[in-house]
């Protein structure tokens, strides 16, 4: 504009518009700060919808599944066909695994879930 002869643009007109865009430069910071502080603030509040909802977990004591007083008195370990999966509704992750651990053993499980596309 400033190249321009002032035949075609008048110098007020491109003193004017240059006052406002170096401010229209601020006001474009400040809405795109405001609009960010707000979207990161929604994020949070999903979070907080997201943990509200959350399945709660079970009982700590189970009435007919009482350890008895003595226990443990050998320290080993026997999981019979255990079945896991992270979430309700989802394929398992592990499936029908059986092992015995003796007291003492040091027991290290290694190993990728290739099924659900993440590692363990």
């Amino acid at each position: 504009m400033v190249l321009l002869p002032s035949s075609v643009i008048r110098p007020e007109n491109v003193g004017l518009s240059l006052s406002y865009g170096l401010s229209l430069n601020a006001v474009l910071f400040w809405a795109i700060y405001i609009s960010c502080f707000v979207e990161n603030r929604m994020v949070s509040i999903e979070r907080i919808k997201q943990f509200a909802n959350i399945q709660s977990e079970s009982a700590w004591h189970i009435a007919d599944r009482v350890p008895p007083p003595n226990w443990p008195y050998h320290g080993n370990i026997h999981l019979q066909d255990l079945q896991v999966r992270y979430r309700p509704n989802t394929p398992l992750v592990l499936k029908g695994i059986t092992l015995s651990i003796s007291g003492g053993e040091k027991v290290g499980v290694v190993g990728t879930n290739w099924g659900a596309g993440s590692p363990l």
